[in-house]
């Protein structure tokens, strides 16, 4: 004989379905008056040590400059000191950290015995120069992992040696972002690896920011022995962290306004050298000259290079 409902069960079951629907329709209704992000935090799931909006970003930078084998020459070329003279005149950087495995010997000898740069750069800006030992695994891809390191404790700015500043930052420095990153332009022929991800030739964070600390704990994971894993990770993670308010401030490609830029990453600067000297870029003949004019001007001004030299 089938078994059938008795009036009774599906009075039970009507009971129960309607008693989980109010349960969903009331927590539905309560998740409207709760931030997610606030909720998470109560249960300590998220507990963020970003400073306080309020807080500037330090004006300190930080390089790094890697000894990748015993043969390697502590050595800049021209555009590293172009780089240096740009970061002074428009941060006007309480300090600058130079992160180096090179030796404090070698250093020292560049210091006095290097080319006419090298030297520029050990000597020119010694008062505001802290050389910072480093300890570097032996595997590749190890600057691009140093980058976030260099910055993660005390926070301040990141920057390549071939990125230029072009103008003062106080405006990005104060806006109250715990980390803000620069974007590769996601040109049609821009290299697919690195396409219109966030570009790590310069950070700007506060101290142990959420985006630091996720990235100096994540990027080993991520890493496959080619450097754009770490553009691809970096950007990962910078999407989900955008929408959390006053953590990441992400420049999307193609809203950019280029009269105001603020830095210009000169990738793959090595190709051009020999177009990077004085006389030259006070011609104003390139892009790059007509952009890095008033840096040359500045230095022309205070003796550190001649308007006529072609080194």
């Amino acid at each position: 004989m089938p078994f059938r409902d008795t009036p009774t069960t599906r009075s039970r079951t009507r009971i129960a379905l309607i008693t989980g629907a109010c349960i969903i329709a009331a927590l539905s209704v309560s998740a409207l008056f709760v931030h997610p992000l606030e909720k998470v935090r109560q249960y300590g799931i998220f507990q963020s040590t970003d400073t306080s909006d309020q807080d500037s970003i330090l004006s300190i930078v930080h390089y790094v400059q890697i000894k990748r084998d015993e043969k390697s020459v502590f050595k800049f070329p021209f555009s590293s000191f172009l780089n240096i003279c740009a970061a002074v005149l428009y941060i006007k950087p309480e300090r600058v950290y130079i992160c180096t495995n090179f030796s404090p010997s070698e250093i020292d000898e560049a210091g006095q015995k290097g080319d006419r740069w090298t030297k520029a750069v050990v000597n020119a800006f010694a008062d505001l120069v802290i050389w910072n030992p480093l300890y570097t695994p032996t595997f590749a891809g190890t600057n691009e992992n140093q980058h976030i390191n260099a910055i993660k404790k005390i926070g301040s700015i990141y920057m390549d040696r071939d990125l230029f500043h072009l103008r003062p930052l106080t405006p990005l420095l104060t806006t109250g972002f715990a980390f803000m990153g620069g974007r590769h332009y996601g040109g049609a022929g821009e290299h697919s690896g690195i396409n219109s991800t966030i570009n790590n030739g310069v950070f700007m964070t506060k101290p142990n920011s959420t985006m630091a600390r996720i990235v100096v704990r994540e990027q080993h994971a991520s890493f496959n022995s080619k450097w754009t894993a770490n553009l691809q990770s970096i950007t990962s993670i910078t999407s989900r962290l955008v929408p959390i308010p006053q953590r990441n401030l992400d420049p999307r490609p193609g809203k950019w306004i280029f009269s105001s830029t603020c830095m210009l990453h000169a990738f793959v600067l090595n190709r051009y050298y020999k177009y990077v000297n004085p006389k030259t870029i006070l011609s104003r003949t390139s892009n790059f000259g007509v952009a890095t004019y008033g840096i040359i001007r500045h230095m022309v001004d205070m003796g550190y290079v001649g308007e006529g030299e072609e080194e």
